[in-house]
Order: C-alpha cells, then structure tokens, then sequence
C-alpha cells in the first residue's frame, strides 16, 4: 500500500523533515532541508527544478524557489575529496 504524505506548508515540511532525521528543532530541519534540496537542484538541473516548483503549493514553492543549487565544485571549495 503507498501512502501519499501532503504537506501544504514549509513548516509541515520541515516537522516531518525533523522526525525523520531526528533532529532536535526546526531551524535544524531547515538547514538540513536547505542542504539537500540545494544539492538536488544541482543535481536535476534548471529545467526540472523548476517543473517541482510549479508543480508545489504556493508556500513549498517558495521555499524552493529561496533555494540556490549547490556550486559545481562544492567538493573542492569545501575540501570534502
């Protein structure tokens, strides 16, 4: 059976992104949802980014929208390989 979770609102979101991850507060679930979104987006590209953003409701849009993709060469600017 697949269960559909609709979320309306960016706090909605980010309560269930604090339960999954188990994080201790919102504004943990919004730097941690800020993070992989932005790498998402560099990942999926401009064109299907913005295909998700029209296809959220207005408050997860803009949300989305707020939310840069990460640089191309994050690994090397942040040292991480």
């Amino acid at each position: 059976m697949e269960v559909l979770i609709i979320m309306k609102t960016r706090k909605e979101f980010l309560e269930a992104v604090m339960k999954i991850a188990k994080l201790k507060d919102l504004e943990q679930a919004d730097h941690a949802a800020r993070a992989v979104i932005s790498l998402t987006k560099a990942i999926i590209g401009k064109d299907l980014s913005e295909k998700i953003a029209q296809a959220s409701p207005p408050d997860l849009r803009e949300g989305w929208e707020s939310i840069e993709p990460s640089p191309a060469d994050y690994d090397e600017r942040f040292g991480i390989y």
